[in-house]
């Protein structure tokens, strides 16, 4: 079943993606001319830049023969899920413009940041979410807008839908590189939802049975399938009132060549409602799994986004979301405890593999 996140880019909603270099080249035809479509529907159907503003009406059309650069970016979704796209360009940027071809209405994102390469080129991270109700591909027209005024060549990416389970508690990670960064939640009653323990099942009130658990196992044992999300989703009827404990484990460095730093990101949703993280801060370096006698919760964001080394150790583990489900109507039989403790302990990977190897 298994096994078959230079300083970290912290912000504030950054991270990259098996950041497969898109096939797709430019095109200098006009990119829209579709059906109009609203703000709340396109943010709905399909995604939302951070700090973008959404403009109702056909991209603008290029007014240059350049390209926007080289574009990397993940080209598998989920619904709910994220994107970051990286641009790497030899002129500076000032805006993005990204929609959907054949539609009218697009994003428009001011440049945050840039980092500068030693050959001069220009790096920009653009951070994309997609909608709750995304459900089918779409190619992705990504222009720029220089700093000169120029618009550039547009960009053609195609994102193919990746079908994931249902249910009202989902915990997504997405990550930007091809590395096996794995995804674990601790329930209140202390079941532990992992690649190694993925799916659960419970009674539901009518008396059937509810499935649960990790739906997507992505690069596991480095077998690459260029998703770079985990999502862990439980139904209504499964979910258990109290708190639970999100953390991630770098599995698995798979080829430390790859990309530079491994930026993650990871959202908690309750009914499409993002919960407050209620992480207690820990001291530098402290690896702890488990809450702290007599520590104080405090408010945090959601999402949350970090990052692991290009070079990082495997087995390496971070912790990062306390969250709680005060009360589930049509739940039974559970038992929540005070805290659930997890005691990270030396794994032997061959034999983990060789196991994940036989369950698969």
């Amino acid at each position: 079943m298994k096994k078959y996140f230079i300083p970290c880019l912290m912000l504030a909603a950054s991270l990259m993606c098996m950041f497969v270099f898109v096939s797709c080249g430019g095109d200098d035809k006009d990119d829209s001319g579709g059906a109009p479509i609203s703000q709340t529907e396109f943010v709905d159907q399909y995604f939302t830049v951070e700090n973008g503003i959404f403009r109702g009406q056909a991209m603008p059309e290029s007014t240059t023969s350049e390209s926007i650069g080289t574009v990397e970016a993940n080209d598998r979704a989920l619904a709910g899920g994220f994107n970051y796209v990286t641009v790497t360009s030899d002129q500076q940027l000032s805006r993005f413009l990204i929609g959907v071809d054949g539609m009218d209405g697009y994003m428009e994102a001011t440049v945050s940041s840039a980092s500068t390469r030693a050959d001069g080129t220009y790096t920009y991270i653009v951070p994309i979410s997609y909608g709750v109700n995304f459900s089918k591909s779409i190619v992705m027209i990504i222009k720029a807008v220089t700093v000169s005024g120029d618009v550039t060549q547009g960009y053609r990416v195609s994102i193919t839908f990746v079908e994931s389970m249902e249910g009202e508690l989902t915990i997504n990670l997405t990550f930007d590189h091809a590395k096996d960064l794995d995804l674990h939640l601790l329930t209140p009653s202390g079941k532990h939802i992992y690649w190694g323990d993925r799916t659960w099942t419970t009674e539901g009130a009518d008396g059937s049975t509810i499935s649960f658990g990790l739906d997507h196992d992505s690069n596991a044992a480095c077998r690459i399938d260029n998703l770079n999300n985990e999502n862990i989703v439980i139904p209504r009827g499964a979910i258990e009132p109290g708190i639970y404990q999100v953390y991630l484990e770098l599995y698995q460095n798979c080829d430390p060549s790859i990309g530079t730093d491994l930026n993650w990101k990871l959202v908690v949703r309750y009914n499409g409602r993002n919960l407050t993280n209620m992480l207690t801060p820990r001291t530098p370096g402290e690896n702890s799994m488990a809450f702290t006698d007599g520590a104080t919760t405090v408010e945090g964001s959601n999402p949350v986004s970090g990052c692991y080394p290009y070079n990082g150790t495997t087995g390496t583990q971070t912790y990062v979301m306390d969250f709680e489900v005060a009360s589930v109507a049509g739940t039974r039989g559970f038992t929540p405890v005070l805290k659930s403790i997890y005691k990270p302990t030396m794994v032997d990977y061959m034999k983990m593999k060789d196991r994940e190897e036989g369950i698969r």
